[in-house]
């Protein structure tokens, strides 16, 4: 275990070689004491990751696997706005890709995952968390690097991809770290302009939307839903096309072929 200080917007990193979960391991640590945060935790290697709902992610150690813990008080976030935070770091990563590989134009699948053509590169996981000092916020990312998906199971293969198969513009001999700088570089603007509740957030969201006129078929607590994905409203919910009216839903799993 070691700690660094190389990453901007935070105050305080601590990077481990390997955890089951850097959520978990970040909410054993505001339950221990008051820390300098915002602050990063990250893993080499995360053994029991977790996704949406009771969704495993799978990751090696040529993934991306760490967690920003944030005092959204300290950013002016309220507990309605908390709910739209998925979408505002997934575009922070997305401009983080986009910036840093030749040619790789990936977007957002509502409501947290990052795909490039039809593939998943990773997602975004945000918990809250009650502490002795205040709320906190747990923002969960994980991305494929480097990841070597021929060593995954077999579901993972059929829908995950990774950015080894594009060039890096400024070739890096820590590609993890060099995205997470990149990454961690775009937080502060859009959680100011998601705390104070700016029109251009959304149409950041609906520009990286890759669902938008697409037939989805969604599981939403016991409701399953067919549908074409109409973009996403400013309160980050799913529009949805549905017998001719408009509806929004706010929580659910679009599901994959």
């Amino acid at each position: 275990m070691h700690a660094d200080r190389d990453f901007p917007f935070v105050r305080s990193v601590l990077h481990v070689e390997e955890t089951e979960s850097t959520n978990g391991l970040a909410r054993s640590l505001i339950a221990e004491g008051p820390l300098d945060l915002p602050m990063l935790v990250r893993a080499d290697r995360q053994t029991r990751g977790r996704g949406q709902g009771s969704n495993r992610w799978w990751s090696d150690s040529g993934s991306l696997t760490a967690t920003v813990i944030l005092d959204p008080r300290s950013i002016g976030l309220t507990l309605a706005q908390e709910s739209r935070i998925s979408l505002t770091v997934a575009a922070s990563v997305v401009g983080a890709i986009r910036a840093r590989y030749q040619g790789c134009r990936p977007g957002i699948r509502w409501p947290n995952d990052i795909e490039v053509g039809g593939r998943k590169l990773g997602g975004i996981l945000p918990e809250r968390a009650e502490s002795p000092h205040g709320p906190r916020l747990l923002v969960g990312i994980g991305l494929n690097v480097r990841t070597r998906l021929e060593d995954a199971p077999e579901e993972i293969r059929r829908m995950a991809g990774t950015l080894s198969g594009w060039a890096e513009i400024v070739p890096s001999s820590d590609p993890i770290a060099a995205l997470l700088v990149g990454i961690l570089g775009r937080f502060r603007y859009p959680l100011a302009a998601l705390a104070d509740d700016r029109a251009d957030q959304p149409r950041v969201w609906n520009q990286l939307d890759t669902l938008v006129g697409s037939t989805v078929r969604i599981e939403a607590g016991s409701e399953w839903i067919e549908a074409i994905a109409a973009g996403i409203d400013d309160s980050g919910g799913l529009r949805l096309l549905q017998n001719g009216r408009i509806r929004v839903i706010h929580a659910g799993r679009v599901l994959r072929d």
